[in-house]
């Protein structure tokens, strides 16, 4: 996924992975990261240092392009502060990357000057391919300058089970 994340001090972080459904011969999940750090902390964000590692067992990607949804909230009482979708490539090695990592950068940055700590949720949509047979696995390992942040799990059939519709396995 992230995904394009970055840690940073201070704040907490949980990922996890949805199914959204099964459509055709493709299963379309979503890779999440909330982390509530203090605003000024996004003054650090760089999304070039910033990637996800998927790892996938009995499937594949069924696209390697994509979107990442960044949303930018109020800890506190909940008020958007900002939404934007920014575009994704996975590499051959199944490492995701920002299309255009000076765009995020800066939008995550204009943030930066609110008073107070906010929630940051990356949703990342992967599309894979539904397994001929038996249960796949996707792990998603969040990563800033290389070093692992976060991992969450899902396991899943082609069939409709498997995996529930929410927060399938968080490390």
């Amino acid at each position: 996924m992230p995904i394009l994340i970055v840690p940073l001090a201070a704040c907490s972080v949980s990922g996890f992975i949805n199914v959204l459904k099964i459509a055709g011969a493709v299963i379309e999940l979503v890779t999440v990261v909330l982390e509530s750090p203090p605003a000024s902390d996004l003054a650090t964000f760089n999304a070039s240092q910033a990637a996800e590692d998927l790892q996938l067992s009995n499937t594949s990607l069924a696209s390697t392009t994509g979107n990442v949804t960044i949303t930018i909230s109020d800890q506190n009482n909940g008020t958007l502060l900002g939404q934007g979708t920014f575009g994704y490539t996975i590499n051959g090695s199944d490492v995701l990357t920002f299309n255009n990592p000076s765009e995020v950068t800066n939008w995550v940055r204009s943030f930066s000057t609110y008073n107070g700590y906010v929630n940051v949720q990356y949703k990342t949509a992967v599309n894979v391919a539904k397994p001929a047979s038996g249960t796949a696995k996707l792990t998603a390992t969040w990563l800033y300058q290389s070093a692992p942040y976060s991992t969450a799990s899902a396991t899943f059939t082609g069939s409709g089970g498997g995996c529930p519709t929410h927060n399938c396995k968080i490390k």
